[in-house]
């Protein structure tokens, strides 16, 4: 049995079990099996979420963080220490690529996906800006999210007309509104449009616009070459979605769950019963005394 020394976790779909559009749960024997094993190792949260997200989700659910503590978050974009309450690494979208790159993008979509899309941006201070939409089903989705269980004023929300006019991005975000064929295949003509970015699917509904070259692995190498400095071997991941793939190829054992899609499990090296949340547990139970 290894020696794990760092615990990373994924949220949504690998620690969150999502109930339906407005419950989210994690199970209170998962939370508990969770403070048994890193009370005394390191422990990191990464996500594709907004730092501030992971904070409230932490507090909501009373999950445990030990001392010298790391949350990764706009999947990779943020890194935020625990212990100082302040991010030490914000990587944020140039403005050039604001101004020049998001409106080509835009405009491939709306002729597209005629049934429409969701789309807003995550600025600095918590701000989160959509970008208005005539479209009825828009308004529909807008307020959906003023009213999530989870909007709890950590963010300031606002609708604005013109991206161009954003600064200071850390990520686009794109909400298909209904599940896609084939988001993949999306992504790829997105990238011949613009190869100046890089697109992170998170789902068959999602895809994020994030600077190039960063993803979950980058900041948690990033965390481990300038503080923790442990062998990858000792490090455990759990994830079960495309932005996973590259911190379970970084951490020396993978762990995703049974029903995760099969070019997700191509990156575990292990596969546990239980679905979202619980199968965290199992594993932690059995590989880790």
């Amino acid at each position: 049995m290894k020696n794990y020394k760092w615990i990373v976790t994924d949220l949504d779909g690998t620690l969150i079990l999502h109930k339906d559009e407005k419950i989210n749960v994690i199970f209170e024997d998962v939370v508990e099996e969770l403070k048994r094993v890193t009370i005394d190792r390191k422990f990191s949260i990464a996500t594709g979420r907004h730092y501030k997200d992971v904070l409230d989700v932490i507090e909501k659910f009373g999950i445990y963080i030990p001392k010298d503590s790391y949350v990764v978050g706009a999947n990779g974009c943020q890194i935020y220490s625990i212990d100082q309450k302040q991010l030490i690494l914000n990587r944020i979208l140039e403005d050039k690529i604001v101004k020049e790159e998001l409106p080509k993008l835009i405009s491939f979509l709306n002729k597209t996906l005629p049934n429409g899309t969701l789309l807003f941006a995550y600025g600095e201070k918590e701000k989160i800006y959509f970008l208005n939409n005539e479209s009825n089903q828009f308004e529909k989705m807008y307020q959906n999210i003023l009213n999530h269980e989870d909007n709890n004023g950590s963010f300031d929300f606002s609708r604005v007309d013109d991206v161009t006019k954003l600064t200071n991005i850390t990520k686009f975000c794109i909400d298909f509104l209904n599940d896609i064929e084939d988001p993949i295949a999306l992504i790829e003509a997105m990238r011949k449009i613009s190869d100046k970015v890089d697109y992170v699917n998170t789902g068959s509904k999602f895809v994020e616009i994030i600077i190039k070259d960063i993803s979950k692995a980058t900041a948690l190498s990033y965390i481990n070459e300038n503080f923790y400095k442990i062998s990858t071997d000792e490090i455990i991941v759990f994830g079960d979605s495309g932005n996973d793939v590259e911190m379970m190829d970084y951490a020396g054992t993978a762990v995703t769950r049974d029903d995760a899609r099969e070019e997700i499990k191509q990156h575990a090296d292990l596969v546990f019963e239980g679905g979202a949340s619980k199968f965290v547990k199992n594993a932690l139970v059995k590989l880790i005394k």
